[in-house]
């Protein structure tokens, strides 16, 4: 094997030499011995090196993917026109027509300007008209009109919505392959919202079954998926859907936009909270080196930064592939077991704190310039509501969205040394690793200091006589005790601390922390034992149990248990009355002596619906700038929020009195 390589590298370049421990190191000194010393790094760079130059190499490269945009199927015949027009002027590699009974006659009369796309090497897809079941007659004569229209057009591939019963929908799909093969079309299955990956490996069984007993044997080289990122983050894991979809079926094309999990919202990449490097690292996994098309329309500088964006994720991702091998050194665990290492000191380079000054900074140049949040947030495309959430204290996690701001302020310039090695660090950052990081930093960092030097007095024997008797897992604790893992378990800590007699040197702020954190245990536990002896209902068990992903019951578990303490807590303040029914308002409550706070328990505990809450919030503010004005019921029709109506304004009368003070 290193003979191979050194002689394809003495072949792209006779003086070909890598650097490493400042030395120069000759490709041909390379022996079995040499490399078998050598650390992972020295590998990897061995691996990375004229790696494009070898023959038979399939790693597909960043530029092999085109990223292509997309209409809606409302577009007039001018708005495609448009739609062209952008496309030439903006080098954009790539479109796809969503199609509809009007815009199949548009595009039949803008037949020459797409294909003068075609001739720019400009990618055209089309996808079929939505809510087509080929089952119905009249829908499937739609369907071989939307793939005479893709003929027309010489698109790569067509995407069609998966209708009806597998069975009878594999059939008429076989039936439109056919018909597709002779023009080399690619017919691309979307997994729509619900349609599991079980699902679709059937469909495509049932496909092979079709192809061994008629004449259309290569009809799995016709038929792919196309991967709708988006559609598999509902209620699910895009990362997951594509391990679990089986390895033959081929991948065609993939849909891009984000959402929050709940819903199909079609949001702007970096609007919701899909990680797409992780999703494009299982793409790149199954060799996928075709197009990608954003599902959302936004204006023409966003989608610009955003395909830029998605291709140097899509680079990232290919590195990083590339740089994998099945090689296995000496070193290796030793290696990784140092990575990793580094990777969790992170944590101590105060990054959270130098993001959370960052926001002040900010906060104080807007100030400066008079610019409203709302403002600052349409002209840099921020969402309001993740600026809003920056302010009261959330770290920011997404990148991209920072650097708007610090280049919009030119504070860039402005940062000290220190700062400016921590904003590259940032910037490197996955938002995965961003997450970890806020979650460690939350953890007094005496508390951990105080916990790894008990342990490492400790030896090895006794360190496993404590796990016995504590039932903390032994290797957990040697973790801790070689710093590859930071203590955060609050079960396993209080534990510890017990064993080695912690307790008495701890600061009231590292008791506070621990006690708060073994408090929203005993939540959690109330609602779903989390750790009982018996194994049995656990998280993960629930979630088989009611059919449902693991993630969708951790969540629902979280908001139970954070609206049983907002439910604790209006009690506490004689808000409300707990009965069988639930928690109900235990009198009406006077405008006049209504507090912020207690609007925002009774709206967490679920006493006030949103639209409630938003119209108390006005009128306490209200309230607040006019103190000697007398609210009287007729405020209500002044006060004007979009989306409450009459309904609105008749539960409030039912929970607020406005009669007197």
């Amino acid at each position: 094997l290193i003979s191979f390589i050194g002689k394809k590298l003495f072949e792209i370049d006779s003086i070909c030499k890598l650097e490493y421990s400042r030395q120069w190191i000759p490709i041909d000194a390379l022996d079995l011995g040499t490399l078998e010393s050598t650390s992972l790094l020295l590998a990897k760079a061995i691996r990375g090196s004229n790696q494009n130059n070898f023959k038979g190499e399939k790693a597909a490269s960043s530029s092999s993917l085109k990223v292509c945009i997309q209409n809606t199927p409302n577009y007039k015949e001018e708005a495609l026109k448009e739609m062209i027009k952008l496309v030439k002027e903006n080098n954009i590699e790539g479109v796809e027509f969503v199609l509809s009974l009007e815009i199949m006659e548009y595009l039949k009369k803008l037949k020459k300007e797409v294909l003068e796309l075609k001739e720019k090497e400009i990618c055209i897809q089309t996808h079929a008209p939505i809510g087509v079941n080929p089952v119905i007659p009249y829908h499937r004569e739609i369907l071989f009109r939307a793939l005479e229209i893709s003929k027309l057009l010489e698109a790569e591939v067509m995407t069609l919505h998966p209708e009806g019963k597998i069975e009878e929908f594999a059939g008429y799909l076989y039936l439109l392959a056919e018909e597709a093969k002779e023009s080399n079309i690619k017919i691309a299955v979307e997994n729509t919202a619900g349609f599991k990956p079980q699902k679709m490996n059937k469909l495509f069984e049932r496909l092979e079954i079709i192809s061994k007993i008629t004449k259309f044997k290569d009809i799995l080289s016709y038929v792919g998926v196309c991967f709708d990122i988006g559609h598999a983050h509902i209620r699910g894991n895009p990362v997951n859907y594509l391990k679990k979809l089986n390895p033959s079926i081929k991948i065609y094309n993939v849909h891009i936009h984000d959402n929050w999990g709940d819903e199909d919202e079609h949001l702007r990449i970096g609007k919701g909270i899909i990680d797409f490097r992780e999703v494009f690292k299982e793409l790149s996994r199954r060799e996928y080196t075709k197009n990608m098309v954003m599902e959302y329309l936004t204006d023409k500088v966003s989608f610009i930064e955003d395909i830029q964006l998605i291709k140097e994720w899509w680079r990232l991702s290919q590195e990083k592939r590339k740089s994998s091998s099945s090689i296995d050194f000496d070193n290796f665990n030793k290696q990784r077991k140092e990575d990793k290492r580094d990777k969790i000191e992170v944590w101590t380079e105060d990054i959270v704190i130098f993001l959370k000054n960052l926001i002040k900074k900010i906060e104080v140049e807007r100030e400066k310039k008079k610019i409203s949040i709302k403002k600052l947030c349409f002209y840099l495309d921020i969402p309001p509501t993740t600026y809003q959430g920056w302010r009261e204290g959330r770290t920011p996690i997404q990148s991209f969205y920072l650097k708007k701001l610090v280049d919009y302020f030119n504070l860039e310039e402005r940062f000290c040394d220190e700062e400016n090695k921590l904003w590259q660090k940032y910037q490197k950052m996955t938002p995965k690793d961003l997450k970890y990081l806020v979650k460690i930093s939350s953890v007094p960092y005496s508390l951990i200091r105080k916990i790894i030097e008990a342990l490492r007095k400790i030896k090895d024997t006794d360190l496993k006589k404590i796990s016995i008797k504590k039932r903390v897992p032994l290797t957990l604790l040697r973790q801790w005790k070689d710093k590859t893992k930071i203590p955060l378990h609050p079960l396993y800590l209080k534990k510890i601390i017990e064993e080695l007699n912690l307790y008495p040197s701890l600061s009231e702020e590292e008791k506070n922390w621990l006690k708060n954190k073994l408090e929203e245990i005993e939540i959690r536990e109330a609602i779903i034992p989390y750790y009982k002896r018996t194994g049995k209902d656990t998280l993960r068990k629930v979630a088989k149990n009611l059919g449902v992903s693991y993630e969708s019951v951790r969540l629902d578990t979280l908001k139970i248990a954070r609206k049983i303490k907002w439910i604790v807590l209006a009690e506490e303040h004689n808000l409300i009355d707990l009965t069988e029914e639930g928690p109900k308002l235990l009198k009406k409550l006077n405008i006049h002596t209504l507090t912020f706070e207690e609007i925002e328990i009774l709206f967490r505990c679920g006493i006030f619906d949103r639209r409630v809450y938003k119209v108390l919030k006005k009128l306490l503010e209200y309230r607040r700038k006019n103190p000697q004005e007398f609210i009287k019921e007729d405020i209500l029709s002044k006060i004007k929020i979009k989306g409450v109506g009459k309904e609105t304004i008749e539960k409030i009368k039912a929970y607020i009195k406005f009669d007197y003070r």
